[in-house]
């Protein structure tokens, strides 16, 4: 996994040029970039992540006097090409970053190696293939753009991941009862399959069907 190398940075980018060239459009701008950037220097990774998503999205809107425009229709009015689908995919990340089902979601880079994002570890890795992209929707001078993809685990995924395919019926079936509706036996079997989910992605494969279970019963 890549960590977050300074050096190939600054070889592609002039950090200290888009700061200033931030401090003229706005003071507000400029500052809020150089905290991301002493976050990424104190290992802060999803904070950095996120909050440069986050700036992003102020620095687009800022050139629109429309108060209520979405991110997307900002996206759409001001990018284009690869740079308008990267844009895209940066806000869909920044969604899934904060999604209350976090445990659901990975990036994966060229559709090769998954990072789950509630992996705080991930963050470093993502933040250094997404930090000149980022960079290149900020400030015009640059151009580099990135494939890829947020994608969403099922329930299934995750039990053939860890082996547990063959009980996954019954783990899903914990509290259904043959009286209940079928709206109840399937709200049910959802709330455990959420449960099921935030255990496998939190656990490791020892402890995990100790925590399965202590959830369920």
């Amino acid at each position: 996994m890549d960590k977050f190398d300074w050096e190939y940075i600054h070889r592609k980018c002039n950090l200290n040029e888009v700061c200033d060239a931030l401090w003229h459009y706005s003071r507000f701008y400029s500052l809020r970039f150089s905290n991301i950037i002493n976050m990424i220097e104190g290992g802060f990774y999803y904070e950095a992540l996120l909050n440069m998503i986050i700036l992003l999205e102020q620095i687009v809107a800022s050139r629109t006097s429309i108060l209520n425009d979405s991110f997307e229709s900002l996206i759409n009015k001001f990018y284009q090409g690869e740079k308008q689908k990267t844009a895209h995919s940066l806000r869909k990340l920044r969604n899934a970053m904060v999604h209350k089902f976090l445990f659901k979601y990975y990036v994966s880079f060229d559709n090769k190696e998954e990072f789950p994002l509630d992996e705080v570890s991930n963050y470093e890795h993502i933040l250094f293939h997404l930090f000149m992209p980022i960079i290149s929707c900020i400030d015009e001078n640059y151009n580099d753009n990135i494939d890829f993809f947020i994608g969403e685990y099922t329930i299934n995924d995750l039990a053939k991941q860890y082996g547990i395919e063959n009980e996954l019926d019954d783990l899903l079936f914990v509290g259904v009862e043959v009286q209940m509706s079928i709206e109840e036996k399937n709200q049910i079997k959802h709330e455990n399959e959420l449960r099921i989910m935030r255990q496998i992605n939190n656990s490791s494969p020892v402890g995990m069907w100790t925590k399965i279970f202590k959830s369920l019963f």
